[in-house]
């Protein structure tokens, strides 16, 4: 299913510019509503699987994230502190590390 909307999503006309940048390995930012973010990163993700390192406000907003990101794309997805977030990325375990900007 995260495939299928992965797919709708990167067709819509407004998106569509933030996509090309990325595959293109460009720098790319998004504005979208909080409760629709874990699902626009996990739709890229399904699209370009690639290391991606998410930092949000909080540890509490980084779980909550996470815990999201697990529920569409399962496992792979690493909660780490600001410490942890470089071991995660370099680690083949880990395709989407979610840190806290603050502990």
């Amino acid at each position: 299913m995260i495939q299928e909307i992965s797919n709708i999503l990167r067709k819509t006309k407004n998106v569509t510019p933030y996509y090309k940048k990325l595959d293109a390995g460009e720098n790319s930012s998004l504005a979208v509503v909080s409760s629709a973010r874990p699902l626009v990163v996990a739709t890229d993700f399904v699209a370009n699987p690639r290391p991606i390192l998410v930092v949000v406000a909080g540890q509490k907003n980084a779980k909550a994230f996470a815990a999201e990101l697990r529920s569409y794309l399962g496992s792979g997805v690493c909660l780490a502190g600001n410490t942890e977030a470089l071991w995660c990325l370099h680690s083949a375990k880990h395709k989407i590390v979610v840190a806290s900007a603050s502990e």
